[in-house]
């Protein structure tokens, strides 16, 4: 498997705003230090979701993570490299 075909989305909102939205390929995950936050949002839930696409376009996993501001870092950073070690398992 070429992990290097497999797309990896990132959407990060907190209502009504888009903290992060971007496509990398799964051999190239984002690695995040800090997001961006605005101050009167920082109590809100933040929602995190990554998905992973086939070179064909179908879908292979979503992964759906309501975080803090506190984790949201380690969330962004996490979970999507986790995904990405389920995917070279199978």
């Amino acid at each position: 498997m070429n992990i290097a075909t497999y797309n990896l989305v990132y959407h990060i909102t907190i209502i009504p705003e888009v903290i992060f939205a971007g496509i990398t390929t799964c051999n190239e995950p984002f690695h995040f230090t800090r997001l961006e936050v605005p101050s009167h949002l920082k109590a809100n839930p933040i929602e995190c979701r990554f998905t992973i696409f086939s070179p064909e376009g179908d879908l292979i996993e979503m992964c759906n993570e309501y975080t803090t501001y506190a984790t949201l870092v380690s969330i962004a950073n996490i979970v999507p490299l986790k995904m990405i070690e389920k995917l070279t398992r199978r």
